[in-house]
């Protein structure tokens, strides 16, 4: 028994010990870092993408580069049993680079590549990283507000160029190539869209 106490007592000491060396500046502040990159991105974009629009509610600097065939693909919101959904089949090439101009990724066939552009408005669950999902909706369907960068959201053969901070890339965690705290700069090109 009092092997027990004796553990559990070590077991309170340590814990005290570690969090009385932690101070308020040991936690991430997304809010922060959100702040912290916007003067970057916007020298980024003063050199490199000066005709780009800044989006004030989501902090992305984009243009669109070519509009795409109007009316080609309408987005909705499904609504099942549990969930309220947004999603397109796409068929897309892009390219990425960070903001110090190395790319560090591409679609590599001529052809694109087919994925899910969705999010469950319910849950939050997403198929792309939230720039993606900016890019792709619209700003409205019906009484929902997504934020969208465009109107009517991309249609098939659009191309859109977009600078986004982090927090809606990959955030305070490194992925691949892509270091932790990257904003970056993306190239989409919508060969198709479908339900």
């Amino acid at each position: 028994m009092r092997r027990i106490g004796y553990s559990i007592l070590l077991m309170v000491i340590s814990i005290i010990g570690f969090t009385s060396c932690m101070d308020d500046g040991d936690f991430f502040d997304p809010k922060k870092r959100f702040e912290e990159e916007k003067p970057i991105i916007k020298a980024y974009v003063t050199e490199k993408f000066p005709e780009a629009v800044y989006d004030s509610v989501t902090g992305i600097w984009y243009k669109v580069l070519e509009s795409g065939t109007a009316g080609s693909y309408t987005y909705k919101v499904k609504d099942t049993t549990n969930s309220k959904l947004i999603q397109a089949n796409v068929k897309v090439k892009y390219s990425v680079h960070l903001t110090n101009g190395v790319e560090i990724d591409k679609s590599t066939a001529d052809t694109g590549m087919n994925m899910l552009v969705g999010a469950n408005l319910n849950t939050g669950a997403k198929s792309v990283i939230n720039a993606w999902l900016y890019a792709f909706f619209p700003k409205k369907i019906g009484e929902y507000n997504l934020n969208g960068l465009t109107v009517n959201g991309l249609q098939k053969g659009a191309k859109i160029r977009l600078v986004t901070p982090s927090l809606w890339a990959y955030g305070h965690q490194a992925v691949g190539k892509v270091p932790e705290d990257a904003p970056l700069d993306f190239t989409i090109e919508v060969l198709d869209i479908k339900d």
